[in-house]
């Protein structure tokens, strides 16, 4: 039975962009910086609480079993404080620094930071409406209801943002690069540390050592030539930070080293 010929583009047809998509793809989560999550995560914030007031008025109005008077309010006020209850929150969410750095906290301690900051702002909000005196034009219940979604939603927004992290932080995206030198046990027990919590940020790129030869492993890392060649290895490898761990002694020859090679 002959065996089915894969359709080839005729003359002049351009060819499947898949792959070439997939190259794209992949160089762009390259350039993710070490600290991208925050801004992903602010603006997810901002628009879970759009989506949440709007959903909580929606549900209280047509299917709520709680039938109340606010179902009869208009949606108009909601619109207008939409913008007002999304700054509330990312001001109170700001506070209890949702929007610092993940590295190294652990995802109950960013979740206990979240319900804070979703507290916070409930109360900012409330206090907001008695201010001003409008409390007749919005719905308690839709107020709860709100509430109730943006923290749910959250929490799935930062679980799940958590495990894409690690997943990219494993292949060396959106981390720093580290060069490490000296091949002790304390270099050792730092790479295997680094290795095995992606979620600190940190990527192994190559280990320097002057008794193991270059292209052999260590602790799961490259070695990629000898003490001597820190300078030059470190703009090679475009390290973001460099970890000694070598002797007093030498650890001191090497700074002057490094210093004299970036003068010259």
């Amino acid at each position: 039975m002959a065996r089915p010929e894969q359709a080839r583009p005729a003359a002049g047809e351009p060819s499947p962009p898949g792959p070439v998509v997939a190259a794209r793809t992949s160089s762009r989560l390259a350039t993710l910086g070490p600290d991208w999550l925050p801004i992903a995560l602010l603006a997810g914030d901002a628009i879970i609480v759009v989506a949440s007031t709007v959903g909580a008025y929606l549900f209280h109005r047509s299917i709520d079993p709680f039938h109340t008077e606010g179902r009869f309010l208009t949606f108009g006020p909601y619109i207008a404080a939409i913008p007002v209850v999304v700054l509330l929150y990312l001001f109170a969410l700001t506070i209890n620094h949702q929007y610092q750095s993940w590295r190294g906290r652990s995802l109950s301690d960013l979740l206990l930071g979240l319900y804070s900051g979703i507290g916070l702002a409930a109360v900012l909000v409330l206090a907001a409406i008695s201010l001003s005196n409008v409390g007749v034009h919005y719905s308690r219940l839709v107020i709860t209801y709100t509430i109730l979604l943006t923290a749910l939603l959250m929490t799935v927004e930062r679980y799940w943002l958590r495990q894409y992290e690690t997943r990219l932080r494993r292949k060396g995206i959106g981390t720093e690069q580290v060069l490490v030198v000296g091949t002790g046990t304390g270099s050792e027990v730092l790479v295997q540390r680094m290795s095995m919590f992606p979620q600190y940020g940190y990527h192994v790129c190559g280990v320097l050592d002057d008794r193991l030869p270059a292209g052999s492993t260590f602790a799961g890392a490259q070695v990629v030539g000898r003490i001597a060649d820190l300078p030059r290895k470190a703009l090679e490898l475009g390290a973001d930070q460099v970890f000694i761990a070598t002797a007093e002694e030498d650890r001191g020859r090497l700074l002057i080293r490094c210093w004299s090679s970036l003068r010259s």
